[in-house]
């Protein structure tokens, strides 16, 4: 996945360049050239100096992203030629950005974070600024209202992006693209009389700024920074290495023109190409771990991949095929178990959670049952749809498979994000759709079981959780989760359900089996086993904690039929 993002990355920002070395903005272009956008969980931190060093250079980085601009100290006026092409240019950034943020709006949070195509209108928010610029200083060269309309922008923008102090989370989709405007919006003033914009500390920072945002993720994965010294020490090495990549990688390759770069994208390419061989082939990139170390590494990832092995599950099944209104790369699994010894018929719809929890919840049934089956969906949140078109496909796909087979029990068991976590409105939407789909269910089966908000772990917590038991195994206890804070990034939800008006229908919760004193518990401290994967799923280990509450509802619906 993420040496596609990379191509896409290098083909994108390529294009940008050879569209921009027409109107003699390599230099800008340059700095597009060589864009990698990093998966940067704290993506809502925001440093004020980098801010303000992209006032005064070529780059900008923000809570949300950064906005790719230029070094606007270019104060020449253009001939009508040149303006007339800025017009143009400028006009099609604005529809890059504008076409791209409403994208980028309908698209997972996470996904459109990570897909270099849904942040374009962010790089491209920067070249407006650039052109705009350019166009306003062909036509008022000097002019006193200009500059004094520029300065209040200025005063504005910095008081609107001052509002990412406060300790509160902004919600990303206002956060994002609000950051970004006034931004691009302080980039294209290029207000002279700011005397924050004068300091050289600042401007040095600026300088520096796209390769410190380059940096500092490595960086910060390398030392996962947990205490003051560790903070420190991050912080000192991602200034150390920006200040020496800049001076001596990025200045130099500012000054080659288009056959040096096209020959120094080849030789990085190939560079890259031989490390990862090297990484997985040479045993010098082997660490010597303790057999015991070891031990507890090769049963993580075995008990972490084991629940996923397809074969296995297309084995147990008679049908793994069904007829969808989406793409089949959506359905991300389909099952009819053969016929069992009981007259129950029993059917599993959701999203991924489904597979996650399907076999250790048909066990407890011990064939007791006529029919039993599963769908799995992406993006199928079993009584609810998203902001995306696969999400209604989903929700549609489910009832209607409710309708024609008629299960006696339908469970729902779905990882709950996207909309369903916003704040509640009056006459919640989201609650009328939830009413609206358990009353068509209830028409049709006998009892409806659907799991209850379940907390969020981290994505690629297993890496992370390995790297602990190598690195710092006396940290391992903050990687439980915080009780009171993931309460609260799910609170949206449970007040939803608490709407929720059914006559068959019953929430079922797996928290509580995770729950020690103010934690959720994310590993076992005696096998040291995690619960979760790195894809915010349950492993062996935290499936077989969810035991008990399958058995329980299993009994309970066996003794009530």
């Amino acid at each position: 996945m993420l040496i596609n993002q990379h191509k896409i990355t290098f083909i994108a920002n390529l294009a940008v360049f050879l569209q921009l070395g027409r109107t003699k903005q390599r230099s800008y272009a340059l700095g597009q050239l060589f864009i990698h956008i990093a998966a940067d969980e704290d993506d809502s931190d925001f440093q004020f100096t980098q801010l303000t060093g992209c006032a005064a250079n070529a780059t900008c980085v923000n809570p949300s992203n950064f906005v790719m601009g230029a070094n606007f100290n270019d104060s020449e006026i253009l001939q009508p030629t040149e303006a007339t092409e800025d017009r143009y240019f400028f006009t099609t950034c604005l529809l890059i950005t504008v076409f791209g943020f409403a994208a980028f709006f309908r698209a997972l949070d996470r996904f459109a974070f990570n897909f270099m195509f849904l942040r374009l209108w962010q790089f491209s928010a920067g070249f407006c600024s650039l052109f705009w610029s350019k166009i306003q200083g062909s036509r008022l060269p000097g002019s006193d209202v200009t500059s004094k309309r520029s300065r209040a922008i200025v005063l504005i923008s910095l008081l609107i992006l001052s509002l990412c102090f406060f300790p509160r989370e902004v919600f990303v989709l206002i956060a994002r693209p609000l950051v970004t405007l006034v931004t691009a919006m302080i980039i294209a003033c290029e207000e002279s009389s700011a005397q924050i914009f004068k300091s050289e500390t600042l401007v040095y920072i600026g300088d520096i700024s796209y390769v410190l945002y380059l940096v500092h993720w490595p960086v910060i994965s390398i030392f996962l920074p947990n205490n003051i010294i560790s903070y420190a020490v991050c912080i000192v090495a991602i200034f150390t290495a920006s200040m020496t990549l800049h001076h001596y990688f990025e200045k130099f390759y500012l000054k080659l023109g288009i056959v040096g770069i096209f020959k120094l994208i080849v030789l990085l390419i190939l560079a890259n190409a031989y490390l990862q061989y090297t990484i997985r082939n040479d045993s010098f990139w082997k660490s010597n771990l303790p057999a015991g170390t070891r031990k507890i590494i090769d049963q993580n990832l075995k008990q972490s991949l084991s629940i996923w092995d397809l074969k296995a599950r297309k084995q147990r099944c008679i049908e793994t095929d069904i007829k969808t209104p989406f793409p089949k790369a959506n359905l991300g699994g389909y099952c009819r178990y053969p016929r069992g010894n009981g007259s129950i018929s029993v059917m599993v719809l959701g999203n991924s959670y489904v597979v996650n929890l399907v076999e250790a919840m048909r066990a407890q049934f011990h064939s007791n049952y006529s029919e039993f089956r599963y769908m799995s969906v992406f993006a199928n949140y079993g009584i609810y749809s998203g902001d995306t078109v696969d999400s209604e496909q989903a929700l549609a796909f489910s009832k209607k498979q409710v309708e024609v087979n008629k299960p006696d029990v339908l469970f729902v068991i779905a990882r709950y994000i996207e909309n369903i976590k916003g704040p509640i409105q009056h006459k919640d939407p989201i609650v009328k759709q939830i009413n609206e789909t358990i009353a068509f269910y209830e028409k049709f089966v006998k009892k409806l079981y659907i799991l209850d908000a379940h907390p969020r772990y981290n994505e690629n917590f297993l890496d992370l959780f390995l790297h602990y038991v190598v690195t710092r195994p006396e940290s391992l206890d903050s990687l439980h989760l915080d009780k009171k804070l993931a309460d609260e990034e799910m609170r949206s939800v449970k007040e939803r359900f608490a709407q929720i008006k059914c006559n068959k229908c019953e929430f079922f919760d797996l928290s509580h089996v995770f729950i020690k004193g103010d934690k959720y518990l994310t590993f076992d401290k005696d096998t040291l086993l995690t619960y979760a994967d790195n894809a915010v799923h349950l492993t062996s280990a935290g499936v077989e904690l969810c035991e008990p509450v399958f058995r329980k509802i299993a009994k309970g619906i066996m003794n009530g039929f």
